[in-house]
């Protein structure tokens, strides 16, 4: 016993929390929190450097700049890095009195507007400048008295932020902001009596979310198309676990990933219907978070028990030999196109509203009409929304530019 020397290489028994993080412009890039054991960051040279200390918890990272991202530990203490994760500094929050932030609590990161943040505790905090300064929503009032668990704040209105708040003195509830927090509504409360575990904003349109519960013996995952008037259970093919963590592809949203405590799901579907993705992974595997890389496209998967994984996401292919794409009410082509792209409204006159997306979810370009040029477009995968609000129309595709 004179000297000793580490056996934990290659030992997979890393437990991650909720709020693991990934960079959409540096493909190795990703950090998250550890039960007991700090936040790590991974920098792609296979090993991860420790940071911060305490119960690792939510991370962020400014998708407009990597070289600051945000750590935490138990209680809502959040840190902050200008060095990519290098050094921390306090980011902290001066709590509204008698705040007391569940263990493990969330933060989020605008990526339509970088400086603004988010954190729930009892009270949800809003920070417009990076976390250099921080305010109460809701004019100072907490939502429910019951602590905030998981939230999400919308890819294209950094307004728009969903919440939802744990069973302790009331039962589960979500709440939507539609004016950064000026207000809050209280959605349908139509939601089984457990944990819920994460919510997801649709990339394109903040009025659908996700929202995953744990438990047994109910339903798992909900779906709104309304800003949570109403709610809709999914999960056909879900086994009767909890479900932890949900991702939303951003080249495709009808594709679905949802971790849970066995393993990863994959809808094609837009949540109706899953089937088992777990190549490569353990038997059982507790996924207790899903992030996506859009640079690579490849799925981040943050497991309570068995470490990090990483996946290629599914395709989205177009194809070359149909180059009309028919929908419902609006058509367009040609599909890979490389000048120009022709909208074609099938089912009355009016001419479409159209939004382009790029794969990381930020809006490119929009416009009513029925020729998009793209002789300034870089060639890409781009989401293309279609709309007609005479008839309460709205569809997306994939458009490719060459």
């Amino acid at each position: 016993g004179d000297t000793y020397r580490s056996a934990n290489g290659g030992l997979q028994t890393t437990q991650f929390y909720n709020g693991f993080s990934v960079s959409e412009a540096d493909s190795i890039f990703a950090l998250g929190g550890l039960q007991d054991n700090s936040t790590v960051i991974f920098r792609g040279n296979g090993a991860w450097q420790r940071a911060i200390g305490g119960d690792g918890s939510w991370s962020a990272i400014n998708q407009s700049d990597n070289s600051v991202v945000f750590g935490s530990y138990q209680g809502l203490n959040i840190l902050k890095s200008t060095n990519k994760g290098q050094s921390f500094f306090n980011a902290g929050i001066n709590f509204a009195p008698s705040e007391n932030p569940l263990f493990i609590s969330p933060y989020v990161i605008s990526n339509d507007d970088s400086p603004v943040i988010y954190a729930g505790g009892i009270y949800v905090y809003k920070s417009e400048d990076l976390a250099f300064n921080w305010e109460t929503t809701n004019a100072g009032l907490p939502l429910n008295g019951d602590p905030v668990f998981c939230m999400d704040v919308s890819r294209t209105d950094s307004d728009v932020v969903y919440v939802a708040t744990v069973p302790v003195v009331d039962v589960p509830r979500v709440f939507v902001t539609q004016d950064g927090g000026d207000s809050w509504t209280l959605t349908d409360n139509s939601f089984p009596d457990r944990i819920p575990n994460d919510i997801v904003i649709h990339p394109f349109d903040p009025a659908i979310a996700y929202l995953c519960f744990s438990g047994f013996g109910t339903d798992h995952l909900f779906r709104t198309l309304d800003y949570g008037e109403s709610w809709e259970a999914l999960g056909s093919g879900l086994p009767d676990v909890p479900c932890n963590a949900l991702a939303i592809d951003p080249a495709d949203p009808d594709i679905l990933y949802l971790g849970n405590d066995l393993s990863v799901y994959v809808s094609t579907d837009a949540g109706f219907n899953w089937e088992v993705f777990n190549s490569d992974l353990p038997k059982a595997v507790i996924s207790m978070d899903l992030k996506i890389s859009s640079t690579d496209r490849k799925l981040w998967l943050a497991t309570h028990g068995h470490g990090a994984y990483k996946s290629d996401l599914l395709s989205s292919i177009v194809s070359n030999e149909n180059p009309v794409v028919e929908s419902q009410q609006i058509r367009f082509y040609p599909n890979p196109a490389s000048e120009v792209l022709f909208l074609e409204n099938t089912a009355v006159e009016n001419v479409p509203e159209w939004q382009l997306y790029n794969i990381s979810g930020q809006l490119f370009r929009q416009g009513r009409s029925t020729v998009i040029q793209l002789n300034d477009i870089p060639p890409g995968q781009y989401l293309l929304r279609l709309m007609d609000k005479a008839t309460a129309y709205i569809e997306s595709k994939i458009v490719t530019i060459l």
